[in-house]
């Protein structure tokens, strides 16, 4: 027997009649010596039929992947200029339009036997081509590697003669044409008159079946890379017993590890186990290594040449360095390829004269490896020198991919990189630095389209939220959605209360009577403040929240007739009259706008309503300058004490590079001066209360007076700077006390409140990078410089005759205060603080508003790119060229000498990658139980049900048989691995586990055990869950 496919065999008598009738059709068609014949046939004996056909005709076979994209294929079929392309019909389909000349190799069949059985006549020399394979090119193509007739019978013959075959001997094809090793797996068997299976593409992905196949076929040789046989040994841990026919394990590929090496020579005595390195411009091998069971070298070697083949190992100036020395690797002999197809430049670097040869025309192939010889006269693999790397067995130029990525007009710089997993696998990581003056252009992603999407998004959280309103004792003080950012749990409602009544305190200072509430939610100030008011406008974009408070207005015992209710968008004012209300409140709304210019515009539309003399209270504003801090903070707080700083500023900049809300920076509202001469004064105040909170230390309340512009600086001013002056609270009341000063400034007042969040980010900046989170908390508990409270300030002046106003420092960064203390003109004290100007707004510089916040849709953005980019490698690259992940970066890390530092190049990070589709979470025990497997096979901590495994979230087929075989032995169902593929995310597997447990729950059903999620809890930050339309 000669092939053998599924229920198909072939004798030699057979598969050499076919071949010849096939060759002699292509003859007619015109294939002679050296004409290139495309080949896209799946693996089958009708592969096995065309290859022979074309070599039997005299031509060198194209392999054409029919799982590359198209404009792959049609690249490789104009470069290489193809005049025939054998095919089968079920695939003649992408060659419609490809102007090339097919031949269905099923479809015309009828027409092919017509042709004679006997041999072809041929005049083909061993110099001529037999083969023409494409493998990655740096340059962003693919490149074509000429391969000849006497190197792949010198490294069939080398094999032969080494490794002879057994007469009972039955040996497998599972590689796929468009790859090198795939030449010896058909054609060294049948050369030899040895049966060959082949396997078919869904069997060798599910390592179950590949595994029964080659046990079931008795199969005794076997090519493979590295990581598909530690898939088989981790899926089958009888695999010694089950393949006990199985001589010979060769691999080839990637890097053999010992480890590996030694599980399986272990596991399965008595076996050879080849090492194989070569690459196609070198017939697949130029040398062996025949693995023992005492290796210690971490890596197994590469071994000696083989058959008529020369390895040299060199130094920069091609000389030869001595043993246990890295240089470059060189190979010469009889395995050479003839040089890439119409790229003569590349062919003349990378195939030079060779330098230690008297033979005339003598060369040797550069690898671009890294090696050393040993002193055992074995060689050993160091790595690349350059982009090019192998991949579960597949050659990639880490150029090509690049050059791809920085086609897109999003993207300034691409970097892609190998990383190796904790497993030891290894995946293509890709770090995108983006175009600046693409960044949001309406031809790639329109912001408008952006800002469209984000408001219903924050509009479905919070309606969310009102919904959960059963357990509420007072309906008046609503905080459901009010989370820790630190811990995700509610805040303490003591804490929030205290919010609530301060807030609403900062407004009833400007005696309000006519209001419009921006963003009313469930009423936490409309309750308190529309009692003193005789007309009251709250809008939502909620239709919950205004469903609930319309419940409340009118529930028993409300007093409340001149409160009316609207739902708009927080930019919509139609409707609204102009100049009529004295006080437009914005609280703890303005964080979920989608940009700078949308709080402008709403900011336009409340000063057209505001009638001179009014205000606007835009209250609770995330600080931009305290961002970082903020961050460092909360991160520091969830860290363990292990984590270096290194890896705690990563945290932080991810979550900055990620914040969905807008925030500002003061001197915006400062700003808004030049845009709106009708705001006359802006006063800015941190946040008052007595809790230490993210509510208190990092926000801020704004109010905004139109109206004629009043002096701020009538009266003479003393000022003294709080450190240069060593004030303590006491010593300011003493002086308040014994001077009287008409008004008293005090600046740079340290905040207690951000003390130690400050100086977090002073150790961060000064510390080593290995530093662990254990020795900065040490450093921070021993901190002993003393802030103060700005409640402290507040409370001073309750029992003293001075106004009081607090403002954030110049540098508003490290969260220092100023203080203005003015006298009142008599002694009645009223307790609250003056609404005319404490402060001279500062000098104003205009610059592009959005200097003054961050860009929320910048992760929505993101979100959007990274689809696009992947989606574009998978139109223009082989799907294992796409990588499994993408890192979005400001800049690419250089080295002093300017080159990429890839040491430095971050991990990728292990949460959800930003995708397309919001996070949905598992809603039932099997989803659960799915999202913790596929979370640790995946190496990320959060997969939503609808997430694609594949497509989505880096996922390739030998993370999908892993998947598979742990998705097998927690819920014991039979799953094949095609099930996968037709359903790639968890909701998918989900019915199909559920649908297999319900038609076997009389005999073989287990309950599912709830798996622990805990680290795929949706934290909630510390603020309301708003929407905005």
């Amino acid at each position: 027997m000669a092939v053998i496919f599924e229920n198909q065999q072939l004798t030699y008598s057979e598969l050499n009649r076919r071949a010849n009738q096939l060759a002699g059709y292509l003859q007619q068609q015109g294939v002679g010596v050296e004409t290139l014949v495309g080949v896209m046939v799946e693996r089958s004996v009708e592969l096995v039929i065309s290859l022979l056909a074309v070599l039997k005709a005299g031509g060198a076979y194209v392999p054409l992947d029919a799982s590359y994209p198209a404009e792959r294929l049609q690249y490789m079929m104009a470069d290489a200029g193809v005049a025939v392309v054998i095919t089968q019909s079920g695939l003649a389909p992408r060659l419609a339009e490809s102007g090339v000349r097919v031949v269905s190799i099923d479809g015309q069949w009828p027409e092919i036997e017509q042709q004679s059985a006997a041999n072809v006549a041929s005049s083909v020399r061993a110099e001529n081509l037999a083969y023409v394979i494409y493998t990655s090119g740096s340059t962003g193509r693919p490149k074509g590697a000429l391969g000849t007739h006497r190197a792949a019978l010198n490294r069939f013959s080398w094999m032969w003669k080494t490794y002879p075959f057994e007469a009972s001997e039955i040996c497998c094809q599972k590689t796929s044409i468009s790859f090198v090793d795939s030449i010896w797996e058909i054609f060294g068997p049948l050369l030899q008159g040895v049966a060959n299976v082949i396997i078919s593409e869904q069997t060798l992905k599910d390592p179950d079946q590949l595994i029964d196949t080659l046990a079931r076929q008795g199969i005794t040789r076997i090519v493979l890379v590295p990581s598909l046989l530690r898939v088989m040994m981790e899926d089958c841990a009888e695999l010694q017993e089950r393949l006990f026919r199985l001589k010979y394990w060769i691999t080839s590929g990637e890097a053999l590890p010992q480890e590996l090496s030694d599980r399986l020579l272990k596991n399965a005595p008595g076996k050879m186990l080849l090492n194989l390195y070569g690459s196609s411009e070198v017939a697949a091998d130029a040398s062996w290594h025949e693995v023992g069971a005492s290796e210690s070298l971490g890596t197994i070697p590469i071994g000696r040449p083989i058959a008529n083949t020369e390895l040299y190992i060199v130094d920069g100036h091609l000389q030869p360095v001595p043993i246990g020395v890295a240089g470059q690797l060189l190979i010469g002999g009889e395995g050479l390829a003839r040089g890439y197809l119409n790229r003569p430049e590349l062919t003349a670097e990378k195939f030079i004269p060779h330098p230690f040869s008297k033979t005339a025309g003598g060369r040797l192939y550069q690898t671009g490896d890294m090696a050393r010889f040993l002193s055992d006269g074995n060689i050993e693999f160091l790595g690349r020198m350059d982009g090019q790397i192998k991949l579960r067995g597949y050659r990639i130029e880490l150029g090509e991919i690049e050059a791809v990525l920085n086609g897109h007009e999003a993207v300034q710089q691409a970097v892609v990189v190998a990383r190796e997993e904790e497993s030891g696998d290894k995946r293509l990581v890709a770090y995108v630095v983006q175009n600046p003056n693409h960044q949001n252009s309406d031809e790639l992603i329109p912001e408008s389209k952006l800002s469209e999407e984000q408001i219903p998004q924050w509009q479905m959280v919070w309606d969310e939220t009102y919904n959960q309103t059963s357990a509420l004792t007072d309906p008046t003080f609503n905080i459901i959605g009010w989370n820790s950012i630190y811990t995700g749990q509610p805040i303490a409602a003591a804490e929030m209360r205290e919010w609530v009544d301060q807030t609403v305190a900062r407004v009833l200072d400007g005696r309000p009577r006519r209001v419009l509430e921006i963003g009313c939610g469930a009423g936490l100030l409309l309750f308190r403040i529309a009692p003193r008011c005789t007309y009251y406008l709250g809008t939502d974009f909620s239709p919950e929240a205004l469903c609930y408070l319309e419940r409340q207005l009118k529930g028993p015992g409300a007093k409340l007739p001149l409160v009316k209710l609207a739902q708009k968008a927080a930019d919509d004012f139609d409707g609204i009259e102009t100049e009529f209300f004295d006080t437009v409140i914005l609280n703890s709304v303005v964080q979920y706008f989608p940009t700078i210019e949308y709080l402008l515009r709403v900011i336009e539309g409340a000063v057209g309503s505001v009638a001179p003399g009014g205000s606007i209270f835009i209250g609770d504003v995330r600080s931009l300058p305290l961002l970082e801090a903020l961050h460092t903070s909360v991160e520091l707080y969830r860290s363990p004490d292990v984590l270096s700083i290194t890896q705690l500023q990563e945290r932080v900049h991810k979550r900055i590079a990620q914040e969905q809300e807008l925030v500002i920076d003061p001197r915006f509202f400062t700003a808004l001066k030049l845009r709106f001469p009708q705001i006359s004064h802006v006063q800015m105040q941190p946040k008052r209360g007595r809790y230490h909170n993210e509510l208190t230390r990092f926000r801020y309340d704004v109010t905004l007076h139109l109206g004629p512009d009043k002096d701020a600086t009538a009266d003479e001013q003393r000022e003294l700077d709080w450190h240069r002056e060593g004030l303590t609270p006491s010593a300011l009341r003493r002086i308040l006390e014994q001077t009287e000063p008409k008004s008293l400034k005090i600046t740079r007042v340290t905040n207690a409140r951000l003390l130690k969040d400050i100086k977090s980010l002073e150790l961060l900046s000064n510390f080593e990078p290995s530093v662990t989170i254990a020795e900065l908390r040490k450093s921070l508990s021993s901190v002993k410089e003393v802030g103060v409270d700005p409640e402290e300030i507040w409370t001073l002046s309750m029992d003293l005759p001075y106004a009081v106003g607090l403002r954030w420092s110049e540098s508003a960064a490290d969260g220092s205060f100023d203080v203005l203390f003015r006298r009142y003109a008599s002694q009645q004290m009223n307790g609250n603080t003056l609404t005319v100007p404490f402060f001279a707004d500062e000098p104003v510089r205009a610059k592009a508003w959005r200097a003054y916040a961050n860009n929320p849709l910048q992760g929505s953005f993101s979100r959007k790119l990274v689809p696009q980019l992947r989606l574009m490698l998978q139109e223009q690259l082989p799907d294992y060229m796409v990588p499994g992940a993408f890192v979005l970066l400001d800049s690419i890390p250089l080295t002093p000498n300017g080159k990429v530092n890839r040491q430095a190049l971050p991990a990728p990070d292990s949460t959800r990658p930003k995708l397309e589709g919001a996070y949905v979470a598992p809603r039932n025990p099997v989803e659960e139980s799915l999202g913790v497997i596929w979370a640790e096979v995946l190496g990320i901590k959060q997969i939503g049900i609808h997430d694609d495994f594949f497509t989505e979230l880096g996922g390739h087929s030998l993370l999908a048989t892993q998947l598979i075989s742990r998705i097998r032995n927690t819920f014991e169902v039979e799953l094949p691995l095609r099930h996968l593929f037709e359903s790639p995310t968890i909701a998918g597997l989900a019915e199909i586990i559920d649908k297999k447990k319900e038609s076997h729950a009389a005999s073989s059903a287990k309950p599912i055990a709830r798996l622990s999620r805990d680290e795929h809890r949706l934290k909630v930050p510390a603020q309301r869950t708003f929407e905005l339309s």
